[in-house]
């Protein structure tokens, strides 16, 4: 069965002490959960890229300017255009899990305080906790709708 990109959750905190996490993006597929690593370089690389384009097309300094400035929001829709294989090899510490790799995973719903306007004070993220059948334990921080998080979880790991 060829492996097909079903979806993409962006800048996905993955907890790597008390204090410290790395920042990913992650490609969920219909094998495989790939975390493709938030590097700097990449960013400015596609924010220089996507300038220059409307540059071609003769668009204002303006237009360039918030198309630099949106990069990293949509930086993770590149994935749906790209090979699973590709996006391994884009750069060091990318990985992936399996779901023959996952002994147990489970999704906590986070929470959003708001003030008497309704605007956002202060969100908790959803946190997704998976251990490995090696025993390594994942603490991944999302944001996002917290059913459409579920949903796609759920394709490839079939349970939640």
């Amino acid at each position: 069965m060829e492996e097909k990109i079903l979806g993409a959750l962006p800048n996905v905190s993955l907890k790597k002490g008390l204090f410290k996490s790395i920042l990913y993006n992650l490609v969920i597929t219909n094998k495989r959960m790939i975390f493709a690593r938030f590097r700097k370089e990449l960013i400015k690389e596609e924010a220089k890229k996507r300038a220059e384009k409307l540059e071609e097309e003769g668009r204002g300094k303006v237009r360039q300017f918030f198309a630099k400035l949106g990069t990293g929001f949509t930086f993770y829709k590149r994935y749906f255009d790209m090979d699973p294989e590709e996006i391994l090899k884009e750069t060091e510490g990318n990985f992936f899990i399996t779901p023959s790799n996952v002994g147990k995973i489970r999704l906590k719903k986070g929470s959003v305080s708001r003030d008497e306007d309704g605007d956002v004070e202060y969100e908790n993220p959803h946190t997704l906790f998976i251990t490995t059948t090696s025993g390594e334990k994942l603490k991944l921080m999302l944001r996002g709708d917290f059913n459409s998080i579920r949903n796609l979880l759920s394709q490839l790991f079939g349970r939640f």
